[in-house]
């Protein structure tokens, strides 16, 4: 595995990332790292080199599909006990709190004895996909 760490580098640095809008190569060099493709076909002095470029790509291919399943695996987990719920106008839900930070509608007393679910609230409106507007008390 140590012999394709430089591989695993590699796909990582050279792949778009979608929360700097470009490959972390180009954020720190300012242009693209050059592709095992541009490389193989270019003229090389290394008779080896074309052999080495072809063991890195499917060494980076075997890397890509590791990656995506383990995306796929952890997609899976993360939505294990996750199910969609709508909810209409009228309709009377229960609203949680996470613990330690919102403290509008909780009682004084030890945090983690205190419930995480109030309610039931009425449902006023939707505001998008999954959020919706609450009848709350005053105050809260």
């Amino acid at each position: 595995m140590v012999r394709w760490l430089h591989m695993g580098e590699y796909c990582y640095n050279t792949t778009f990332h979608i929360s700097i809008g470009m490959s972390p190569f180009h954020s720190l060099y300012g242009y693209d790292a050059l592709k095992f493709f541009d490389v193989m076909f270019g003229d090389s002095k290394a008779p080896w080199s074309k052999d080495w470029i072809q063991e890195s790509q499917d060494i980076l291919r075997s890397l890509k599909d590791n990656m995506r399943t383990t995306k796929n695996k952890q997609k899976i987990y993360a939505n294990w006990g996750c199910t969609e719920r709508q909810f209409e106008v009228g309709d009377l839900v229960y609203l949680r709190f996470q613990p330690y930070k919102q403290s509008t509608l909780k009682q004084k007393g030890a945090e983690k004895v205190k419930p995480r679910f109030y309610g039931p609230y009425r449902v006023t409106r939707r505001v998008g996909e999954v959020a919706y507007e609450l009848e709350l008390p005053p105050g809260s």
